[in-house]
């Protein structure tokens, strides 16, 4: 499911937002696979030198298919966009494995679709709230 977030009219808080730029992100994606003769295959992707995320892959021993699932994981990585989470009204109703759509009036570049990982729901005096944990930007569709 989508729902809608504008900052400014149904979000409180959008202070723990951070500005994310994949140029700045220094990641190295590595997939690993043994072969049939027990043989260490890896496959990376990414720049040397920065954070290496490793996986051990079983499913997968084509070199070329395994290059292009390391290639899609490390777009997971690196994206233009905001990580962290920002604080709504109860309404639009939020729950993990939704997309939020986030629109900014004042900030246009933070308007994008990203998959959210968590939700923490509280209630109190002042009404109650939704602190959404957003994660990986989605594609715009």
């Amino acid at each position: 499911k989508s729902i809608k977030h504008r900052i400014g009219w149904n979000v409180v808080s959008a202070d723990n937002l951070k500005l994310r730029k994949a140029d700045d992100v220094k990641v190295q994606v590595q997939f690993e696979f043994k072969k049939s003769t027990g043989e260490a295959v890896t496959i990376s992707a990414g720049t040397p030198g920065g954070v290496v995320k490793k996986q051990t892959i079983s499913i997968v021993s084509d070199t070329k298919k395994l290059k292009e699932i390391a290639e899609a994981a490390l777009k997971k990585e690196t994206y233009d966009g905001y990580e962290g989470s920002y604080t709504g009204f109860l309404i639009p109703f939020v729950q993990n494995g939704y997309r939020a759509s986030l629109y900014d009036k004042k900030y246009p570049e933070r308007q994008g679709n990203y998959f959210v990982e968590s939700v923490e729901t509280t209630y109190g005096q002042s009404g109650g709230r939704r602190d959404v944990q957003i994660g990986v930007k989605l594609s715009d569709i």
